[in-house]
């Protein structure tokens, strides 16, 4: 009996130091699984940055080769002058029924980048990344005013980067018409 004894004992310790020398390794096996998940994580992130670097530069091909598409029929697109002007827009309480006593809005002829995004695009773009839409649409630089670009048919919503007016500011672009047309923009500074 006291044989047995010994022998289960022996057993149960035995059992035990297998235990505790797990036990004992296991947090280093599991730091090291961390490190090695964090280190993956890492590598990870560096290849989203690549992989984002390369729809970058994707998208910029694809605009360079639409635009080089576009530019093969320089009798399609639009052209025109943009007016841009920056206040209050506040409602005025009016003394008067005609309102004279209102300031009018002044503008200036526009310089800087004006986007024509395809209006397509923007109607599908639900909850997608507006930003990037308006970087992969076509732009023109705009000087004193006066505009000029070549672009495939169809119906753009044109914008400059800092005034989203949607319910105006639209161009219907036809094969082989270059249309003309004026735009105003107003950005407001108060509401």
């Amino acid at each position: 009996m006291n044989k047995t004894l010994y022998i289960l004992i022996g057993v149960i310790l035995i059992v035990a130091s297998f235990y505790i020398g797990y036990t004992i390794k296991s947090p280093t096996s599991a730091s090291q699984e961390i490190q090695n998940l964090k280190n993956q994580i890492t590598n990870l992130q560096q290849q989203n940055s690549q992989l984002q670097s390369n729809v970058k530069e994707l998208q910029n091909q694809l605009q360079n080769e639409n635009g080089s598409e576009n530019s093969q029929d320089s009798n399609t697109g639009a052209k025109g002058n943009i007016e841009y002007g920056k206040g209050d827009c506040m409602p005025c309480v009016c003394a008067d029924e005609d309102c004279t006593g209102c300031p009018e809005r002044t503008y200036s002829d526009f310089s800087g980048d004006i986007y024509f995004i395809l209006k397509s695009d923007l109607d599908t773009l639900g909850d997608g990344d507006f930003d990037n839409l308006i970087e992969s649409s076509a732009k023109t630089l705009v000087t004193n005013g006066n505009y000029e670009i070549s672009l495939a048919p169809g119906e753009y919503f044109v914008m400059p980067r800092d005034v989203y007016q949607y319910d105006k500011n639209f161009i219907n672009i036809s094969s082989g018409n270059m249309v003309e047309k004026d735009f105003k923009f107003f950005k407001c500074t108060s509401y």
